[in-house]
């Protein structure tokens, strides 16, 4: 099961503080722009995580752009409940 959007957010940026990492319906989870000099560090966190990460360089090559597979929450839905309980 791939971790969730929220934590591969969360992983990145407490290990990479130069990283640009948000949320991507279009990346299928999270899209990360790291910068070259973090490059190293971030392929290390991919592995050690176990995150499934594609990846390329930016037009400019100065940053890799990273999409990672991520689960997207799922929304509380507590409308049951109050049906229940009324």
């Amino acid at each position: 099961m791939a971790p969730t959007t929220t934590e591969v957010i969360e992983t990145i940026e407490a290990q990479i503080a130069d990283a640009e990492v948000s949320e991507s319906d279009l990346a299928g989870g999270v899209l990360a722009v790291i910068p070259d000099s973090e490059v190293g560090r971030f392929y290390g966190l991919a592995r050690r995580e176990g995150l499934d990460a594609d990846t390329k360089r930016d037009p400019s090559g100065d940053n890799l752009v990273a999409t990672i597979d991520a689960e997207e929450e799922e929304a509380y839905d507590d409308s049951g409940l109050a049906k229940i309980f009324g």
